[in-house]
């Protein structure tokens, strides 16, 4: 007689609540599951990560992006090549200072055209 009594608790309590009845479960051997801590994935670099740190690195220290964006048209050629000496010295220093740089492919490079 017990288990029509579980039977009618049962249909009715999960038509209605969603859930099966504490004592019901346990009778039959079912228990809570406890939900287990899930650990927060950890952060994937992206390739755009360095490459934003580099060019942080430079406007930081040599205000190139600043450069950069300037409208040079009203300056004089050598107005623009001393700004331009001092921002190459700048930029070196910040890539020497934070990378080390090597050849990508091994060989001798070809001189640039003139």
């Amino acid at each position: 007689m017990s288990r029509i009594s579980f039977a009618f608790r049962s249909f009715f309590a999960i038509l209605f609540s969603g859930k099966l009845p504490a004592d019901i479960a346990e009778a039959f051997g079912f228990t809570k599951i406890k939900p287990q801590p899930v650990a927060k994935p950890q952060p994937q670099m992206k390739p755009s990560d360095g490459a934003l740190q580099i060019l942080g690195i430079l406007q930081r220290d040599s205000r190139l992006v600043d450069f950069l964006m300037e409208d040079i048209a009203g300056y004089s050629d050598d107005q623009v090549g001393a700004a331009v000496r001092s921002l190459h010295d700048q930029c070196r220093e910040s890539l020497t200072r934070y990378l080390h740089l090597t050849p990508v492919i091994d060989g001798v490079e070809a001189p640039l055209p003139s």
